[in-house]
């Protein structure tokens, strides 16, 4: 097929479903890896947007980067300071704002969680030439993804991904 002809919406169709499908898998994998050390992927992401933070964010940041509703966030948040994992903290300045801070045991299970195994393997099928031109091509994906839901705030992808 030339690559004129890859535009029909089927085509399109069968590039999303491939696409999110690679994706979970990925994410199961990534979730089993993460099973050793008692955390979930999200658990892991928040450990991580909380430690690449330049102060300690708040419950509605940390929502913002990971795609998650307040709520949701601050659910997780609780179960994570039960775990020993954050704490909340009142801002010095803004008495009515909590600010999240990793905990010595969250330090430690999020470099843990850096040494992950499963996800080079899988991308290690990938020469590393193609793993710099999927991760371009990804980028405008996720910015269009962004626009298209007309979110009352703009949250690009963070630097520390990018880079």
């Amino acid at each position: 097929m030339a690559d004129d002809q890859f535009s029909t919406a089927e085509d399109e169709m069968k590039l999303w479903f491939v696409f999110y499908r690679t994706a979970y898998a990925i994410k199961r994998n990534r979730e089993r890896e993460l099973s050793k050390y008692g955390v979930t992927w999200i658990q892991a992401a928040v450990l991580l947007a909380i430690q690449k933070a330049e102060e300690p964010p708040t419950p509605t940041e940390i929502a913002r980067r990971l795609f998650r509703q307040v709520h949701t966030i601050s659910e997780l948040l609780k179960r994570m300071e039960n775990q020993n994992l954050v704490k909340r903290v009142k801002d010095l300045k803004k008495k009515n704002v909590i600010r999240i801070l990793l905990t010595s045991e969250g330090k430690k299970i999020l470099a843990k969680t850096h040494q992950t195994q499963v996800v080079h393997e899988i991308f290690s099928v990938l020469p590393k030439e193609k793993q710099k031109i999927l991760l371009e091509s990804m980028i405008p994906l996720y910015n269009k993804s962004v626009e298209a839901l007309n979110l009352s705030y703009t949250e690009s992808l963070p630097d520390f991904l990018i880079m």
